[in-house]
């Protein structure tokens, strides 16, 4: 068993002699008075499926079942593996789920061994649970203040069930098989109780106690004379909030709270997603605001850069303008005399020579493309040429063998 902290607000659903009951309270404690008031709509159902809200759920006797023992253990900490071993030797281990199956109480320590009580969900039983789920689960007997040392009975959703308590626990529980206290009833009570007290489960009984006013003087005193025991009926106590809750779930619920993870889980991702989305682009935008004013700042800058140099510009252009009259190294007849400085004495001539202020064309001819190619790479190579970028289309040739070449060079500083 694990303690738990119970919430505030507490909405029990709970099996009662006919129907499902609905028990609320609001406590900040383990334990509280909860409040049942049958005469308000929803507070009385056939079924918990007709429930909302609830947090805690009392699973009915006719859907557990227990098997105490005593166990020999000098090491509390195997109690577990102990329970786990006695339900898997005796074959009722529950095939595991998504949900928890079963759980155990202690209901007593004798010197090196332990008196132990498996709780277990019926397999394949199935079970109705309230819209919506629970949040905490245990069995009705849990819930219910049980005397000390006595055999209780009572009637849960029609049927009679019945508990052998010890030390105010519950030892053993069982719903009977008749759907009365007659002679069956009692027969099966004393087989049961005396199995207990063989097996030392139960120590002697102090009497029966019933809760339920529908007992007639027959069967109460069919019980008392079968029994032997002392027969005292008064109204079940209100349901209250165990210490201590065990720890079982079904699978549905188990099932249900697994795809709620995920679910959430994919909400997570997709609002992490989204604040990503968001920051990236307020990241953006707050990029490109600062490249916009750094482009502004850049343009203020050249506005007064513009102010206090923007006088060479024109200057530039002026002394460009001039430049074929006042560069020597551009005089037409200059180029032309490093033009031919690079031609062999024979084998190339120029047939037309035209500059501008900008390029510097030549046409000729070679008696062959290996003077033409010789020709035109000693022109690139010029260094007194340097200020031209040299190209020349393909060469033509014709039947003879002669080839024409064109060779064009652009001056690099553009023209005036």
């Amino acid at each position: 068993m694990s303690k738990k902290n119970a919430s505030s607000e507490i909405v029990l659903a709970f099996p009662g002699e006919e129907q499902w009951e609905l028990w609320t309270g609001d406590t900040k404690k383990g334990r509280g008075v909860l409040r049942h008031e049958p005469s308000v709509k929803g507070a009385l159902a056939q079924s918990p499926e007709e429930f909302k809200g609830v947090s805690h759920y009392a699973f009915p006797v006719t859907s557990v079942f227990c098997s105490p023992f005593w166990a020999a253990a000098e090491d509390e900490s195997l109690i577990p593996d102990i329970v786990e071993m006695r339900l898997e030797s005796n074959g009722t281990k529950p095939e595991y789920g998504l949900g928890q199956h079963y759980d155990y109480v202690s209901l007593d320590r004798e010197e090196e061994r332990s008196l132990l009580m498996p709780i277990l969900l019926a397999d394949g039983k199935p079970i109705e649970l309230p819209k919506g789920d629970a949040e905490k689960f245990d069995i009705s007997p849990n819930f219910l203040a049980l005397p000390r040392n006595h055999l209780v009975l009572w009637k849960e959703l029609g049927r009679w069930v019945a508990v052998a308590t010890r030390n105010g626990k519950a030892a053993y529980f069982q719903a009977l098989n008749t759907q009365e206290i007659n002679a069956d009833a009692t027969l099966e009570l004393k087989c049961l109780l005396l199995q207990l007290h063989a097996q030392g489960v139960i120590e002697e009984l102090s009497g029966v106690v019933v809760w339920s006013p529908e007992l007639s003087e027959e069967s109460r005193s069919l019980l008392e004379n079968d029994l032997e025991m002392s027969v005292h009926m008064e109204d079940r106590p209100q349901p209250l909030l165990p210490e201590e809750l065990l720890e079982l779930l079904p699978n549905k619920v188990a099932a249900n709270r697994q795809a709620a993870a995920k679910r959430e889980k994919i909400r997570n991702i997709i609002s992490t997603a989204a604040l990503l989305y968001v920051l990236m682009l307020a990241g953006f935008a707050a990029f490109y605001f600062w490249k916009q004013r750094e482009v502004e700042a850049l343009g203020n800058t050249v506005k007064a850069l513009e102010n206090e140099v923007g006088w060479i510009q024109p200057t530039a252009s002026r002394w460009n303008a001039l430049a074929d009259a006042i560069d020597v190294e551009r005089y037409p007849i200059d180029l032309l005399l490093k033009v031919i400085s690079d031609m062999p004495d024979s084998g190339v001539r120029v047939l037309d020579y035209d500059v501008n202020t900008s390029r510097v064309l030549i046409e000729g001819e070679a008696v062959n493309r290996s003077m033409a190619n010789r020709y035109i790479s000693k022109i690139k190579a010029n260094k007194s040429l340097q200020d031209y970028e040299w190209e020349h289309p393909p060469f033509k040739m014709d039947k003879s063998g002669i080839v024409t070449f064109e060779l064009k060079g652009s001056y690099i500083y553009g023209s005036a």
